[in-house]
């Protein structure tokens, strides 16, 4: 009896849980963040190159927001710093690659530090 019980319980139960778990329209969105290094904008097939074949990075882009008025530096950390913090390489503190250059002032608020606060997890 107690065992039949615990089935009906589980048929009832396991069903809602299925339901509870799809995303409604008042959820967060989850966001990744994907930078390649090394690479500019007419580097993949989906952005207009007619030799390079990039057919996962096509099928990526279909799914996913593009970012297309960003302006970069021309080395990787200060346009890093620039995308998480918002701010142009010289206020966030991240002008190069060497020399100390490459840390980012204690002071910036970053991307990572609004969304946590948002109520979002980061890593």
């Amino acid at each position: 009896m107690r065992r039949n019980l615990v089935l009906a319980l589980l048929a009832v139960w396991f069903p809602a849980a299925l339901v509870a778990a799809e995303p409604t329209p008042g959820d967060k969105p989850n966001i990744i963040l994907v930078m390649p290094d090394d690479l500019g904008y007419g580097d993949y097939a989906c952005l207009g190159n007619p030799i390079m074949r990039t057919p996962s990075v096509d099928a990526f882009k279909k799914e996913s927001l593009l970012l297309t008025q960003f302006h970069v530096s021309p080395t990787c950390s200060p346009t890093r710093s620039a995308l998480m913090s918002g701010r142009h390489e010289f206020k966030n503190g991240v002008t190069h690659t060497i020399y100390e250059r490459e840390r980012m002032s204690l002071k910036t608020f970053t991307l990572a530090q609004m969304l946590k606060s948002a109520g979002y997890t980061t890593g």
